[in-house]
């Protein structure tokens, strides 16, 4: 098994991966390439059925309906549900002793045992609601995909390599160590602390992966840019450790290709970026780049629209790529 943290990546590794072991279709056969979250729903259906998932919306609307007013007072309407989503449900937590005792790493704001017997009261609710329609949040479709195999046995794949392993939530982890086989070397992670933007933090040793003393970090850079790396690299610390102690250290990195110093301006607010990056794009248009020869990216599927804005008032047209295969 391949696996990656979106379908965009996954469709992209699949295809590479194909033209690897094209010559060898037997090799093909026994390769699979999936998304994690593809990767849970198959298993889920292979051991339990259909997975009947609650939605985002109904989720909030389910967690907010319970929430306490005092907590919602002030901390914060969201607070709950990021509690909910990022500690209770992430690490499987059923009963109040295992929330009031977790360690809430990542999270801001301190709670003491009287605030999160408060949010339990609320979540313990939720929770039952959840199980009488018969409905499971994404953190559980992996959870109880992962508590399944390990009472049954079943170990469908003899190894696994995971990319963009900084990404992978606890529940994402645990099914990965109940699917894959039993020997030392059966499970390879590639990963880049620095880039962790979607996970909050956790012990990967818990969960029996313990790759103390086994890592290695690559410093040469084929991809990026000597003068774009450089600026990244100011934005993070020379080390990264992540829970369980593992050190990735970042000196001594160096990009096997040059190209134009990064061009960074600070804008006022969303309207003046938008004329800022449409003004941006006519200039290098009149210098004689073609329309196709852009790309414009942001940080989440939620700024799409800010980029899209800046290509519209540049007047060019556009297409935003999908998870397909040819992207």
């Amino acid at each position: 098994l391949l696996t990656t943290f979106s379908a965009p990546l996954a469709a992209q590794l699949q295809e590479k991966l194909h033209r690897m072991v094209s010559r060898e279709p037997d090799l093909l056969e026994r390769l699979d390439v999936f998304a994690m979250k593809e990767l849970g729903k198959r298993m889920y259906s292979a051991h339990l059925g259909v997975p009947n998932r609650i939605d985002d919306a109904d989720l909030e609307s389910l967690i907010r309906a319970n929430a306490s007013l005092e907590i919602s007072k002030v901390y914060g309407e969201g607070f709950a549900l990021e509690e909910f989503n990022e500690i209770v449900d992430a690490f499987h937590l059923r009963d109040w002793e295992n929330y009031r005792d977790v360690r809430r790493l990542g999270r801001k704001s301190r709670l003491n045992e009287a605030k999160r017997r408060l949010l339990w009261d609320g979540f313990e609710k939720a929770m039952q609601e959840l199980a009488h329609q018969g409905l499971i949040t994404e953190h559980q479709l992996f959870h109880q995909a992962a508590d399944q195999l390990q009472r049954n046995g079943a170990r469908p794949y003899q190894f696994i390599v995971v990319d963009e392993s900084q990404d992978i939530t606890a529940a994402q982890l645990r099914l990965l160590a109940a699917i894959t086989g039993t020997g030392s070397d059966t499970l390879f992670f590639a990963g880049d602390l620095g880039q962790r933007i979607f996970q909050q933090p956790f012990s990967w040793k818990q969960y029996g992966i313990d790759i103390r003393g086994r890592s290695r970090t690559l410093r040469i850079n084929y991809r990026t840019s000597q003068q774009i790396r450089q600026r990244a690299d100011m934005l993070l610390d020379p080390e990264t450790s992540d829970v369980d102690g593992n050190v990735q250290n970042r000196r001594g990195a160096i990009s096997v290709i040059n190209g134009p110093e990064p061009d960074i301006r600070e804008c006022v607010d969303q309207a003046g970026e938008t004329e800022e990056v449409a003004n941006w794009i006519k200039q290098r248009l009149e210098e004689g780049i073609a329309p196709k020869e852009f790309g414009i990216f942001v940080r989440s599927q939620e700024e799409i629209p800010r980029g899209a804005a800046a290509i519209a008032l540049a007047g060019l047209p556009y297409e935003e790529l999908k998870p397909t295969a040819t992207h």
